[in-house]
C-alpha cells in the first residue's frame, strides 16, 4: 500500500474533487503496483501543488491536473517534512481566520457595519436579512411610507457593495425624486449618485459596450422613469451586451401595467440585472394582477403564469394563521382541528404533507415545533420575496393635531399680491416652463417683503435664479423673464414698496411660537420652500431674541448633522429648514411642525410631518401648523382639499400614487383664471374621486397583507447576521488588528476611556505615510486603489484623528469608524497571510477534547460560504457542530504545553467534515430543488396555455399556408418552452469545497494570559 505524505493535499479541494482525485490516484496504485510513496511537492513551471508518485535519478513520475505525468527533476520543489507542529496563541489563530474573512467573504455576516450614517431600527434590517437569505437577489419592499425604504435599500447596496465589485449601480425613480434620492444617498452612505438624462446614459451604454473588458467600471447612476422610456435608451439596452449588477427601482406600482412603456423598458432592464431591489408602499391598487406583473419583473421564472400564482399562493392565509397557533400554543388538538378545517385537496402536495406530519403526531415538544414552522414557512411562496411592515407593528402611532389658521392681509398686502398674480397670468400659457412659471405667487404667499428682494433681482438680471427655491422636484433652468414682463415687475415692485415693514404672517407666526412657550413646548420645525423666506425669518426671529438654527439646500453633510445634533443638545430652539436640507435627517426629539408655507405637492406634506413622526417620538402627540394668507391660492385650492381629504393629521403614504400627482391634475395656471365657485365645484369632483379610489387601495393592500408572512420578526431574532456577540467579535479583532499595526510601525497613539484610539498629528503623518506607501495598484486594482485614496485623503486633511470600531454614532464627522472591510483595514492586512494553525485553549462550554476548524463554500445559483466547528471528546467522537464565532466565543487562552500531534487530529477528523459537508450540501440542494421545480411548473403552466390557444386557433383556419404557420407557431412555443426548463434543469448541480482553518486541543485548567 502507498505510505501517505505527513500532510493532507487536498484540505483546500472541492469534495466533488477530492473524490474523484481519489479514484484515480486509487487506480493507479491498484494498477501500476506496489511501493510507490506519494510526496508533496511544488511542480516549479506552473507553481502547482502535485504529488510525486516516483523518482529517478533525473526524472520524477507526478500527478497533476488527474493526470499522470514525467518532468525533469529540477522542475520539483519537493516540501520539507517537519520535524513538530508549531503550535499557536489563540490570538494568532483568531487573526489568521479573520485574514480569511477579510479576504474571503463569507455569507452568513455583515461587511457594511460601521459605513453608514445612521443606527437603524430594528425593521429596516428585515429587507437586508431576506435579501441576503434569498436565492435570486432579488426583494420587493412594501413597506408603509415613513418606515424608512429609502434607507432600506442603501443598507442593502451598501452590503451587497462590500462583497462583490458592482461595476454599474442603476436607480431608476420618478423625475420628482432624483435629487431626493441623490441626497438621501449622499447624506446616509457617503455615496455620491450622478443624475443622468438619456443622452448621458446611451453614451454609458455604448462606453460599456466598447471599453468593458479594458476599462474599470464603478459607475452610480440615477436615472428618471422619463429617461428609461426614452425610445433610444429601449433600443441601445436591447442592442447592447450592457448589464446592471445592483438595479433600485422606486414606486414599483408604476409598472404594474403590462400595456404600458414602463412595463416593457423595465421588463428591459431587469432582464439584464444582477441584484435587484423593488420600492412601493401601494403595490395593489386594482387586485392582485397588479402584484403579480410587479413580481413577473423580478422574477420571470418563478412568476411566470398567473394562474399558477394564484394556486401556489392560495394556502397563504391558512399557512400564517397556523404559524401563529404553533408559536404561541401547545393545544395540539385545537391545531389539528384547524388543519382538519381548513385542508383543501387543491393544496399543494408539500403542504399536505406537513398537514399530514401534524394530523399523525401525538405530541407537541418544542423541536416539533420548530420543525413544523420551517417547514410550513417553506410553503409559502411570496414571503421570500416581499417585505412588508407596517407602522403599528413598529409602534409609530402618534397623533397629529392640525392647524390652520387663515391669515388677513393689510391693503397694501393684497395689492401687492394682486400684482404678482397679473404677473404670473401674463407668463401663462406663453412661457413654456410651465409649471416653474407659478413660482412667483409661491414666493409671494411664502413671504412678500423676502419675495418683493427676490422681484428687484428679477427685474435687474432678467432672470427667475432657481437657486432661489429649495423644494423643486426636477431641475429646471433659470427662467428668461419676457421684455414685455418688466411692466409687471415694475408694478410689483412699486406696490411692495408701500408694504413697508408690516408682516401680516409673520405677526400670526410669533402669536403660536408664544403659544407653544406658554404651554411649554419650546422647539420647532419651520419649514419654507423659499431660502429667501428661510433668511428673512432668521434675521426677524434674532433681532426679537430667539434662538435660530437654519439648513437648506446650500449647506454641506456634514454640516447640516452638525446642526441637527446642535438642535438636539438645545443649542437653539427654532431650526428652520427646507425639505432638501431636511433629507434624510431625524428629528423625533421635536414635536412641532409649521409650515410657514404650503406645498403644492401633497407628498411633501407628508415628508416635512415624517421628520418628527418617527420612530422614537417620546411625545403624546404632534402639532403640525399651516400658515395660508387669505386668498391666494394655497387658501383657496391647496389647503381646503387637504383638510377635507385630512392630508395633515393622516398618514397618507400608501394612497401616494393617487396624490403624487395631483399637482399636474389641478392645473393651477388654469384654475387661477377661475371663481371660487368653479374651483369648489372641481375641488368636489376630486374629494369624491379620491375616496372612492382610497377604499379600493385599502380593501386590496388588506388582502395582500393576509398572503405575506409577518413571522419574518421571530426570525430576524435569530439570523445569524444580526448577532450582537459575532458583530462585537469582528469589531474587536479589527481593533487588535489596527492596535498591532500601530505598535508594529511604533506609531504612539492613546487609548481613551471610550475605547477610542487617539491619534497626534505627528503620529497621523506617520500613519498616512505607511498606508500611502502600500495601497492597491491603480492600473491592477482599481476600485480598491480609489477607496483607499479617498480615505486617505480624507484622514490627510485632519489635525489629529480618532479611531472608533463601535456602531451607533456614525454622524460624529470627526470620528473614524473602522470595520473589517473598511479600506484601512483591508491595506493593513493586505501583506497578511491566513494559515493552517494549531493552538491549545480553554473553553467555557467544552471541558476536553479537539475541535477542528473549517470553511465550507457552497457553489450555487446563490453561492454560500461559513466558518464551522467539529468538536469531539477525547476519544475522537463527534459531540457537537457549531458557528465558529459561537465556539471562539467560548475560547480563553491557556497555557501551551507539550501536545499530542494535532496534525494526526487533523486527518482522523477530515471524514467528519466531508460527511459533515455532504449533510449540508443536501439541504442545499433540496432548497435549489425546490425553487427550481416551482419555476419548470410555473414556465410549463404558461406555455401549456399558449400552445393550446395557438392550436384552438390553428383549427379555426383552412388556407394551408395559415395552418403551417400556425404549426410552426406551436413548435416554436414547445422549443421555448423546453430550452427553459434545460437552462434551469442545468442549474441542480451544488458544488461544495473546504478548507481547515485551525486545529486545537481543548484543555481544562485555568484561563492563562500571555505576556
Amino acid at each position: 500500500m502507498p505510505c501517505w505524505d505527513d500532510s493532507y493535499f487536498c484540505l483546500k479541494l472541492g469534495c466533488d474533487v477530492f473524490w474523484e482525485l481519489s479514484k484515480k490516484l486509487a487506480i493507479i496504485f491498484l494498477t501500476k503496483g506496489k511501493g510507490k510513496i506519494l510526496k508533496k511537492a511544488i511542480y516549479k513551471p506552473t507553481n502547482q501543488k502535485i504529488i510525486v508518485l516516483s523518482q529517478t535519478d533525473n526524472y520524477c513520475e507526478i500527478f497533476i491536473d488527474g493526470e499522470e505525468k514525467n518532468v525533469p527533476l529540477w522542475d520539483i520543489l519537493f516540501e520539507q517534512p517537519k520535524s513538530a507542529i508549531q503550535l499557536s496563541s489563540l490570538e494568532e489563530l483568531k487573526e489568521s481566520i479573520f485574514i480569511n474573512i477579510i479576504k474571503n467573504p463569507l455569507s452568513d455576516i455583515l461587511y457594511s457595519c460601521n459605513t453608514n450614517r445612521l443606527t437603524p431600527e430594528p425593521h429596516q434590517y428585515k429587507p437586508l436579512v431576506k435579501f441576503l437569505n434569498s436565492e435570486n437577489s432579488r426583494v420587493l419592499i412594501a413597506d408603509e411610507v415613513g418606515l424608512g425604504k429609502t434607507i432600506e435599500a442603501g443598507m442593502v447596496y451598501k452590503e451587497i457593495d462590500k462583497r462583490e465589485e458592482l461595476k454599474i449601480s442603476l436607480v431608476v425613480v420618478p423625475s420628482s425624486l432624483t435629487l431626493k434620492w441623490q441626497e438621501e444617498f449622499k447624506i446616509r452612505f457617503d455615496e455620491h449618485f450622478e443624475i443622468y438624462k438619456s443622452s448621458q446614459f446611451i453614451n454609458l451604454i455604448d462606453d460599456f459596450d466598447n471599453y468593458n473588458s479594458s476599462k474599470f467600471f464603478n459607475e452610480k447612476i440615477i436615472i428618471s422613469y422619463h429617461t428609461l422610456r426614452d425610445e433610444r435608451v429601449i433600443k441601445r439596452l436591447s442592442d447592447s451586451f450592457f448589464e446592471v449588477d445592483f438595479l433600485i427601482m422606486d414606486e414599483a406600482h408604476t409598472m404594474r401595467n403590462m400595456e404600458t412603456s414602463t412595463f416593457r423598458s423595465a421588463k428591459i432592464i431587469t432582464s439584464i440585472s444582477e441584484h435587484i431591489l423593488f420600492l412601493t408602499a401601494t403595490p395593489v391598487q386594482n387586485g392582485l394582477g397588479d402584484l403579480f406583473t410587479i413580481l413577473s419583473l423580478l422574477d420571470n421564472d418563478y412568476f411566470k403564469d398567473f394562474d399558477y400564482f394564484q394556486k401556489m399562493i392560495k394556502p397563504n392565509a391558512t399557512i400564517h394563521k397556523l404559524i401563529a397557533l404553533i408559536r404561541n400554543s401547545n393545544d395540539l388538538e385545537g391545531i389539528k382541528r384547524f388543519v382538519i378545517e381548513h385542508n383543501n385537496p387543491e393544496y399543494q402536495s408539500d403542504l399536505k404533507e406537513v398537514f399530514n406530519h401534524i394530523l399523525s403526531l401525538e405530541k407537541l415538544s418544542p423541536t416539533i415545533k420548530i420543525e413544523l414552522i420551517d417547514k410550513l414557512m417553506l410553503c409559502d411562496h411570496l414571503s421570500f420575496i416581499i417585505n412588508r411592515s407596517k407602522k403599528k407593528d413598529v409602534g409609530l402611532s402618534t397623533p397629529r393635531e392640525a392647524i390652520s389658521p387663515i391669515i388677513e392681509i393689510s391693503q397694501a398686502e393684497q395689492e401687492y399680491y394682486g400684482a404678482v398674480i397679473e404677473f404670473v397670468k401674463f407668463l401663462n400659457p406663453t412661457t413654456p416652463q410651465g409649471f416653474i412659471t407659478i413660482m412667483p405667487e409661491r414666493m409671494a404667499s411664502s413671504s412678500m417683503i423676502a419675495s418683493l428682494q427676490s422681484f428687484k433681482e428679477i427685474k435687474k438680471s432678467g432672470k427667475l435664479f432657481i437657486r432661489d427655491l429649495d423644494d423643486l422636484e426636477e431641475y429646471y433652468e433659470d427662467m428668461v423673464i419676457k421684455k414685455e414682463a418688466m411692466g409687471y415687475l415694475n408694478q410689483i415692485i412699486q406696490k411692495g414698496n408701500l408694504i413697508g415693514e408690516y408682516d401680516s404672517k409673520f405677526i400670526k407666526f410669533e402669536e403660536i411660537i408664544k403659544e407653544l412657550k406658554s404651554q411649554n413646548i419650546k422647539q420647532m420645525i419651520v419649514f419654507s420652500f423659499f431660502k429667501k423666506t428661510l433668511n428673512y425669518l432668521e434675521n426677524k426671529l434674532q433681532k426679537l431674541g430667539y434662538l435660530v438654527g437654519k439648513i437648506h439646500g446650500d449647506f454641506n453633510t456634514q454640516e447640516r448633522f452638525e446642526r441637527v445634533k446642535a438642535f438636539k443638545r438645545g443649542e437653539f430652539d427654532i431650526l428652520l429648514s427646507s425639505e432638501v436640507g431636511s433629507e434624510g435627517l431625524d428629528m423625533q426629539f421635536c414635536n412641532v411642525v409649521i409650515n410657514y408655507d404650503l406645498p403644492w405637492n401633497p407628498m411633501r406634506v407628508e415628508q416635512r410631518i415624517g421628520r418628527i413622526d418617527r420612530i422614537g417620538q417620546k411625545f403624546d402627540k404632534l402639532h403640525i401648523f399651516n400658515l395660508c394668507i387669505v386668498g391666494s391660492i394655497e387658501d383657496r385650492i391647496y389647503n381646503r382639499l387637504y383638510t377635507k381629504l385630512n392630508i395633515f393629521e393622516e398618514s397618507i403614504g400608501e394612497l401616494e400614487p393617487i396624490l403624487g400627482d395631483l399637482e399636474k391634475e389641478l392645473d393651477i395656471s388654469k384654475m387661477i383664471m377661475l371663481s371660487q365657485e368653479e374651483i369648489d365645484k372641481q375641488l368636489q369632483l376630486k374629494e369624491l374621486a379620491f375616496e372612492r379610489k382610497k377604499s379600493e387601495i385599502k380593501q386590496h393592500t388588506q388582502e395582500v397583507e393576509k398572503l405575506i408572512s409577518d413571522d419574518f420578526n421571530h426570525q430576524l431574532k435569530e439570523t445569524p447576521l444580526l448577532n450582537l456577540k459575532k458583530i462585537e467579535l469582528l469589531q474587536e479583532q479589527s481593533r487588535e488588528l489596527f492596535i498591532g499595526f500601530l505598535r508594529e510601525n511604533d506609531i504612539e497613539f492613546l487609548e481613551l476611556k471610550d475605547e477610542t484610539i487617539k491619534l497626534s498629528s505627528k503620529n497621523l503623518k506617520k500613519l498616512f505615510t505607511l498606508l500611502k506607501a502600500k495601497t492597491s495598484n491603480k492600473k491592477i486594482n482599481p476600485k480598491a486603489y480609489k477607496e483607499e485614496r479617498n480615505i486617505l485623503q480624507r484622514i490627510h486633511r485632519k489635525k489629529e484623528l480618532r479611531v472608533s470600531f463601535k456602531n451607533g454614532n456614525s454622524d460624529d464627522f470627526n470620528t473614524l469608524y473602522l470595520y473589517l472591510n473598511h479600506p484601512i483595514i483591508t491595506i493593513i492586512s493586505k501583506e497578511k497571510k491566513h494559515n493552517l494553525l494549531y493552538s491549545i485553549v480553554s473553553n467555557t462550554k467544552y471541558n476536553q477534547g479537539f475541535a477542528l476548524i473549517y470553511r465550507v463554500d457552497f457553489r450555487q445559483l446563490k453561492d454560500k460560504s461559513m466558518i464551522r466547528v467539529i468538536v469531539v471528546n477525547q476519544e475522537l467522537k463527534k459531540i457537537d457542530e457549531v458557528d465558529y464565532f459561537e465556539f471562539i466565543q467560548a475560547c480563553h487562552k491557556n497555557k501551551i504545553k507539550n501536545s499530542i500531534n494535532l496534525a494526526n487530529i487533523q486527518k482522523k477528523l477530515q471524514k467528519e467534515v466531508i460527511a459533515s459537508i455532504e449533510q449540508h450540501k443536501q439541504i442545499e440542494i433540496e432548497a435549489q430543488n425546490r425553487l427550481i421545480d416551482i419555476k419548470i411548473n410555473s414556465i410549463k403552466s404558461y406555455f401549456d396555455k399558449q400552445i393550446k390557444k395557438a392550436q384552438k386557433l390553428q383549427k379555426k383556419v383552412q388556407q394551408e399556408d395559415i395552418v403551417r404557420m400556425r404549426i410552426g407557431e406551436v413548435e416554436n412555443l414547445e422549443i421555448k418552452c423546453q430550452e427553459k426548463i434545460e437552462e434551469l434543469e442545468g442549474k441542480r448541480e451544488v458544488f461544495s469545497s473546504f478548507e481547515v482553518l485551525g486545529v486545537v486541543e481543548i484543555s481544562e485548567g485555568d484561563f492563562y494570559e500571555w505576556d
